[in-house]
């Protein structure tokens, strides 16, 4: 969550107002979308949980919106905290504050989603096994016990097994990274850290990569299935709601990605202290900000009626006559045609 992987240098007055006026502008674009993507999601999967509470899928998105959902509006109150910091002349506390959120809330989410991707993977992988490892009051305890063990790694840092510690007084400069000349003890921090983190990544892509395989042998099933008798059908519609929850787990598995691995670079390149351009820190920290903004926008494009609107929408865009048809094959991966 924290975009200042690298400070401004001593540059002239124009361009450091240039610079701070693109920071800004991107980091309240991000946390407006980002807010206001999260909170529709979150209500639309806690009135879909009211009714179907017994979707595990669905338990971990839920907690996986709600994650960023408040990681995004921390942030966001980040700023009156500052000046609350600046007044008080107590900036470790401010610090320790940001130190905390910046390190807790994407792992936290990075590690909701590795659960996610493992929950996908048992399901179509190893389908009459899934009940031994995944009830919802399992999965609920799964994501308690997840989050409770982020939350122990980033308060060792409290008792001095790392540091969030202010650098600076006036103006207040908050630690970000560690650098060589830190304490060893403080490497145990950023080491444990390094390892969930890269952890997130490797396991994640071993689950994909499973899920990704039995789609496509889930996919050459149900193209025999369709021609099928109605006894049929009923197998054929739970396989392609399995594949359909399977492509929201690989479509938030690519953002993660994305925005995750230049985060775990760029504190390893810090602890290394070989430097770093001033855009790359600041690209990886706006996309690991991005990431919370990620998690609702895969949710919304890995359904399958999410294209149709779209294609219905562009149908009378451009005013075709009813009598021509376009075929649609959406990331669902099922075809089916609108008529324009």
């Amino acid at each position: 969550m924290d975009t200042n992987f690298s400070s401004v240098g001593d540059s002239d007055d124009a361009t450091s107002n240039l610079n701070a006026t693109v920071i800004y502008t991107s980091l309240y674009t991000i946390l407006l979308f980002g807010i206001v993507f999260n909170l529709i999601a979150s209500i639309f999967l806690y009135k879909y949980l009211k009714r179907r509470p017994d979707e595990n899928h669905i338990i971990l998105l839920f907690s996986l919106i709600v994650v960023d959902l408040v990681s995004l509006c921390i942030f966001a109150i980040r700023t009156p905290l500052y000046y609350l910091a600046v007044f008080l002349i107590n900036p470790n506390v401010w610090c320790n504050f940001v130190g905390f959120t910046n390190f807790t809330f994407p792992l936290s989410s990075g590690a909701i989603w590795t659960l996610m991707s493992f929950e996908r993977c048992v399901a179509l992988s190893m389908p009459f096994r899934y009940a031994n490892y995944f009830q919802p009051k399992k999965t609920k305890r799964y994501v308690v016990a997840t989050l409770a063990l982020v939350v122990f790694l980033n308060s060792i840092p409290f008792v001095g097994i790392g540091s969030y510690d202010a650098l600076l007084d006036e103006p207040i400069i908050c630690r970000y990274s560690y650098s060589p000349s830190d304490p060893a003890i403080y490497m145990v921090h950023l080491g444990a850290y390094l390892f969930c983190g890269w952890s997130e990544v490797f396991i994640g892509a071993v689950c994909n990569i499973v899920v990704v395989y039995q789609i496509y042998k889930m996919s050459k099933v149900n193209l025999v299935g369709v021609n099928q008798t109605q006894e049929n059908r009923s197998q054929v519609k739970n396989m392609e709601s399995e594949m359909n929850i399977a492509r929201t787990a690989v479509i938030i598995f690519v953002g993660f990605t994305c925005c995750w691995v230049p985060v775990l670079i760029v504190l390893m390149f810090k602890r290394l202290g070989i430097p770093l351009p001033d855009v790359f820190g600041f690209a990886a920290g706006q996309l690991l900000l991005a990431n919370h903004l990620v998690d609702p926008i895969s949710f919304v494009l890995a359904r399958p009626g999410f294209y149709k609107f779209i294609l219905s929408k562009f149908c009378i865009f451009i005013n075709r006559s009813p009598s021509e048809s376009i075929t649609l094959t959406g990331t669902s991966g099922l075809q089916g045609s609108t008529t324009c």
